[in-house]
């Protein structure tokens, strides 16, 4: 091995150094941002029973940022209104609604530690939405309302992953909404009964 080969090696505890360093950046630093998406929610809604539309609440921006905590800088969040409809129209388009309203009263968007290294510092994160949400009818009665927290399915290890993981946790809440929710406060409209035959008496000419 040569000289110059062993010279351009760095000492171990600068490689550990370097390494904890870089395991600090990953989300105790600036930088990440989470911009609008389109998540595709995995749901089956029986025909008659999907929302006819969707509202927002006034708690829910479009543009915000997420808390910090736990090692985590807060990031910059926009075009969050628009990744919530998004999700709706790819949840339940083209399946016959029961003329109810879903509204999203609250979504609030956060990130928190998925796996620390030894020196306790966040090495993956998770993206969670702790949420408030209610059927409303035609004429704007409470039918059914649910709250909640859910999370992505997978954790991250960089902040240029975020807007995907966020993405992933807006599937997770509309999956827990079908699943929580709209299958078990509304139902298939039944079936009309079979017409009865008309009995005809008197004589058959």
């Amino acid at each position: 091995m040569s000289d110059q080969h062993n010279r351009s090696r760095l000492p171990r505890p600068l490689v550990l150094f370097a390494r904890t360093m870089l395991a600090l950046s990953l989300f105790a630093c600036a930088g990440g941002a989470i911009g609008p998406a389109a998540p595709r929610p995995n749901v089956v809604v029986a025909p008659g029973t999907a929302p006819a539309s969707l509202a927002l609440g006034s708690a829910v921006l479009d543009a915000f940022e997420t808390p910090a905590g736990a090692g985590i800088v807060s990031v910059n969040v926009t075009g969050w209104r628009g990744t919530l409809t998004t999700a709706f129209q790819n949840a339940f388009n083209g399946v016959a609604s029961g003329g109810l309203t879903l509204e999203l009263m609250e979504t609030e968007l956060s990130f928190s530690p998925a796996a620390v290294n030894g020196n306790g510092s966040t090495v993956a994160a998770v993206a969670g939405i702790r949420f408030k949400a209610r059927l409303l009818s035609a004429d704007g009665q409470e039918v059914a309302a649910l709250a909640g927290t859910v999370h992505a399915r997978d954790p991250i290890t960089s902040n240029g992953q975020m807007t995907a993981n966020a993405s992933q946790a807006v599937e997770a809440l509309y999956e827990t909404l079908v699943r929580e929710l709209i299958s078990t406060h509304t139902s298939t409209p039944a079936s009309p009964a079979p017409a009865t035959p008309a009995v005809v008496s008197g004589p058959i000419t």
